[in-house]
């Protein structure tokens, strides 16, 4: 089945510096798998301005943030990790999922085959990469949510 991965918000999420961004993206594009890209227009930010209140996304406002000019290195999840906030940040970029499976992302072939939840968590704290699990057990979560940040 046909299928496109549309990556929007890069760093917002703090997981990824913008220069290990354009590495990763560099290479889908050196593989053909860079299918294009669209940056947020007047009518996504009303629609996102009606719909991130009703959710708990710090990664989807900061993306309408940058497209309004916000930029630099942002605290978020109550300082548990920095957001580097460009004007990229507010471009969807369409990747090739087979590019980014088979060609650049390493550890998503270690990850297909995994069994449980602490499988995948242990293979991605063994390669040095950030989990939403870890995040969670760290107990730092707590604070995110007492900062008011995730609402």
């Amino acid at each position: 089945m046909p299928s496109v991965l549309g990556v929007l918000g890069c760093c917002t999420d703090g997981e990824l510096t913008l220069n290990e961004f354009i590495e990763r993206l560099s290479l889908v594009a050196e593989y053909g798998g860079l299918l294009g890209a669209r940056g947020l227009t007047p009518e996504d930010l009303e629609l996102l301005d009606r719909v991130i209140p009703m959710t708990k996304t710090e990664s989807s406002a900061l993306a309408v943030r940058a497209a309004r000019g916000l930029r630099g290195k942002i605290q978020i999840r109550g300082g548990y990790r920095t957001a580097e906030l460009t004007p990229f940040s507010a471009v969807t970029f369409y990747l090739d999922p087979l590019v980014v499976f088979e060609r650049v992302n390493g550890i998503a072939k270690e990850l297909v085959n995994t069994e449980t939840i602490e499988d995948a968590d242990e293979i991605l704290r063994k390669a040095g990469l950030p989990s939403e699990l870890a995040f969670q057990r760290s107990g730092e979560w707590k604070k995110y949510l007492a900062s008011g940040a995730g609402t």
